[in-house]
């Protein structure tokens, strides 16, 4: 229990490093909390700073799930706890504490924490994302579906991850809820 914790401050710690502010100090733009769609996230930041700035900032939030997971499998915690440290490292975005508590979406975050568990189904949801995206060319429909499947994923594998993902999944869809609305309302912004 107590290495459970411990794992879980960690990666709430961990969760709680903006990718995309590091990436706006790399680039010299503007903080993404005060621009664009206001969301410190990949899209934003592609927004922002283009391409690169997009790219790189995904990279950094999908890393601090990677790593996040990683550490709980270096402390040998169950799936129910390693789920736990997901939600965390998650959390830790969404409510950085370095940020006074106002984060991203934790989409990238949470894709790192999926892939050292069922990169089968990591991948999937990536392609999901993709043809969302491509299809309809809405950032936050393509997050939101990929979302959904997560869990309805690792379920199908008999993966011991679906519960507790399961959580995670929800946190974020409920994260999209503004986007949601707008979407329904024929408000939100085509990438």
């Amino acid at each position: 229990m107590e290495k459970t914790i411990l794992v879980c401050i960690l990666a709430y710690l961990l969760g709680s490093i903006s990718g995309a502010r590091v990436t706006a100090l790399l680039y010299h733009t503007v903080n993404p909390t005060s621009s664009g769609s206001q969301n410190p996230g990949a899209t934003n930041m592609y927004r922002i700073g283009g391409f690169k700035a997009g790219l790189l900032t995904f990279v950094l939030d999908l890393l601090k799930g990677l790593i996040a997971i990683w550490t709980a499998f270096k402390f040998e915690l169950s799936a129910d706890q390693t789920g736990l440290v997901a939600v965390a490292c998650c959390s830790g975005h969404i409510w950085p504490i370095f940020h006074k508590f106002k984060g991203g979406k934790a989409v990238a975050c949470a894709l790192g924490c999926i892939f050292p568990v069922a990169s089968g189904v990591a991948s999937s949801l990536l392609v999901i994302w993709v043809i969302t995206m491509f299809l309809f060319h809405y950032a936050s429909l393509a997050s939101i579906c990929a979302v959904l499947a997560c869990p309805v994923l690792l379920f199908a594998a008999g993966s011991d991850y679906s519960i507790t993902y399961s959580v995670l999944s929800l946190l974020i869809v409920w994260r999209h809820r503004n986007n949601i609305k707008r979407l329904l309302n024929g408000q939100e912004d085509k990438f």
